[in-house]
């Protein structure tokens, strides 16, 4: 499924770029056939909206790219060439693949061109806006799953949010879309549902057609995303023999879609709530980015320093408060985690805070800035670069600490990567319990 005014900068915790790898956007254009050209899907009668498009892009390029020896270079040695092959395109359709073949050349993540046909235009656009003063958000019927990217085919659902209308009618990870409400030839833009719409889904899985009905919900993209984070939220109870003794053990889990603020919120009331929890997996598996290093602050406060915030109404209810989490943690990381996610998988393995399981990570870090160029397009692009420790990440990714690869690209391989996770904090349980005792020191 593929996608002027102020410039909106993402510091290091930026989001990143939907953009296919680099060599996979390469090879597909090479394909583009003359038949290709002549598709009517969103066609563009107007042939000056091409020249201005392309003139967006290339002043948007220029003005913001981080890497001026690049915008010099290879980028104005192309301009021309592009101006040319886009000039043959009749539909946006069309235009995307050409114009997003030659950002590529500029060899960085963060650089996407995004049309309301893709589920990146209408998250960014959400999630920038959302920064803004006075923003009045767009509501649409969000279906819920995102396909391909990260290596996986473009029909194919690549991660599907919690709590979505396609979460609730049993649509998972590997399943290959066939056709929204009968359209074989469809985008993101026909998974979009108005209110009280119903979509019916058709999908293949394991060489079986399937059927799903949908009847999605109309939020902001932003909202949604942020949604889904709070309805992942599952306690895993398991039987571990600790000391010579069984019990149970109470693990929280929590799938952080995306980052920034409000998302640092919820995650410290959702571990507020689970505060008997022995120990926490956190899923950073795709999504987008947009974390920055303290959303996670909850997870290095020194409790020892912090206070405990304590109510007691009336009826005597109490209610505690103390944002501290001091429990072991695991996290998930894939070739979907991205950006800021990064970082923050980064910083988790350095300080030994948490174990990293799963696969390396995307190796997409550097900072992007969010333009509109009409109400149907938009340019997304490398704006600055990053490092942390001194260390550049783009291009290289974070290692996991246990690797484990969704070999089968479904939610078996999926969840496969979630029970490694499991097991990994079960020990680590195991593990702080029995240094307790051979301390003498408290349980935390």
């Amino acid at each position: 499924m593929n996608s002027k005014n102020a410039v909106i900068l993402v510091a290091l915790s930026s989001l990143l770029s939907m953009a296919p790898a680099l060599a996979e956007k390469t090879e597909k254009f090479r394909v583009i056939s003359t038949d290709f050209f002549d598709r009517k899907h969103l066609d563009i009668k107007d042939p000056q909206t091409k020249v201005n498009i392309v003139a967006e892009v290339d002043g948007l390029v220029r003005g913001l790219f981080f890497d001026k020896s690049k915008v010099n270079g290879i980028w104005l040695r192309s301009r021309e060439e592009l101006a040319r092959t886009a000039a043959q395109a009749k539909s946006t359709t069309v235009l995307k693949p050409i114009i997003n073949f030659y950002l590529s050349k500029l060899g960085t993540s963060h650089c996407l061109f995004t049309t309301d046909e893709d589920e990146s235009f209408y998250y960014l656009e959400s999630l920038f806006g959302s920064r803004q003063k006075n923003w009045n958000p767009k509501e649409y019927g969000v279906p819920g799953f995102v396909t391909g990217g990260a290596g996986f085919p473009e029909k194919t659902v690549r991660y599907v949010l919690a709590g979505s209308a396609a979460d609730k009618a049993g649509i998972e990870v590997g399943d290959e879309i066939i056709s929204v409400n009968g359209k074989t030839e469809y985008t993101y833009k026909d998974c979009l549902a108005a209110a009280g719409t119903e979509l019916t889904i058709t999908y293949k899985r394991q060489g079986l057609d399937k059927t799903a009905r949908l009847k999605p919900k109309q939020m902001d993209h932003f909202k949604a995303y942020l949604q889904a984070m709070e309805d992942s939220l599952k306690t895993i109870i398991r039987e571990v023999e600790i000391g010579g003794k069984k019990r149970e053990v109470t693990l929280t889990y929590i799938h952080m879609y995306s980052g920034g603020p409000q998302v640092r919120e919820t995650l410290e009331s959702l571990l507020n709530d689970k505060s008997a929890s022995d120990a926490l997996i956190l899923d950073l598996r795709d999504g987008y980015g947009g974390a920055s290093l303290t959303d996670i602050d909850c997870l290095f406060r020194n409790p020892a320093n912090y206070p405990v915030f304590e109510q007691r109404a009336a009826g005597g209810a109490k209610y505690v408060q103390n944002l501290c989490f001091t429990r072991p943690v695991v996290a998930l990381i894939n070739s979907g985690s991205r950006s800021g996610k990064e970082l923050l998988a980064y910083t988790l393995k350095k300080t030994g805070r948490a174990t990293l399981v799963g696969e390396c990570t995307a190796g997409y870090v550097v900072a992007g800035c969010f333009q509109k160029i009409d109400e149907h397009c938009a340019l997304y692009i490398a704006c600055a670069d990053c490092t942390i420790d001194g260390k550049r990440l783009e291009g290289v990714g974070v290692e996991p600490d246990i690797k484990i690869l969704n070999d089968s690209r479904d939610a078996k391989g999926y969840q496969k990567q979630l029970e490694v996770a499991i097991k990994e904090a079960l020990r680590l349980v195991a593990k702080s319990e029995t240094v307790d005792k051979s301390t003498g020191a408290g349980s935390q």
